[in-house]
């Protein structure tokens, strides 16, 4: 199989991910938990790995470390993903800095928060384990009760960004297929 058939099969699995993860999100179900973020943090990743397919032409290694992954893509292919994803979302998300490069401290946060997301989020009644329902749930209403932001939460998802990304990697994967 080449590595466009393979990407292309990736990109697939990655838009069906991502419908899955929309469809559950519609309406604001709690019963269904986190699974929206995590399947929709999964798309993501197997896009990035799509992108790094055809931009590196090797099969990804880098697991769940997407900080890693996307530092690996060459420079024009990370700054094509940023920006097919800021235009998406201009004024909601600020993946480029005024100059229209790349805003490595913001995207770096949001990779390393859908890594731990993922690899720690997807288990977090593991993350909980040394706390009573009544504390953890006392301690994310003085989260809240402080504004609530993303960066002093357990796990932060910084959906719109995630999103952004996954528009960004699936238009230039798409453009190469």
């Amino acid at each position: 199989m080449t590595f466009k058939t393979e990407a292309r099969r990736m990109l697939v699995e990655a838009q069906d991910y991502k419908f899955s993860a929309d469809h559950l999100s519609k309406g604001g179900k709690p019963e269904f938990g986190g699974a929206a973020t995590l399947l929709g943090i999964l798309a993501f990743e197997i896009s990035l790995k799509a992108c790094f397919l055809l931009d590196r032409n090797q099969r990804p290694k880098f697991g769940h470390s997407y900080e890693e992954g996307f530092a690996d893509l060459s420079e024009h292919t990370q700054a094509e993903v940023v920006e097919a994803g800021q235009n998406r979302f201009a004024g909601h998300v600020f993946l480029q800095t005024c100059d229209g490069g790349i805003n490595q401290d913001a995207l770096g946060k949001y990779l390393e928060a859908w890594r731990l997301a993922f690899v720690k989020g997807r288990y977090s009644y593991e993350a909980l384990t040394n706390e009573s329902d009544d504390d953890a749930r006392r301690r994310g209403e003085e989260w809240l009760n402080k504004g609530g932001k993303p960066e002093d939460a357990d796990f932060a998802y910084y959906p719109i960004e995630l999103e952004a990304m996954f528009v960004g990697l699936n238009d230039w994967v798409e453009r190469r297929l």
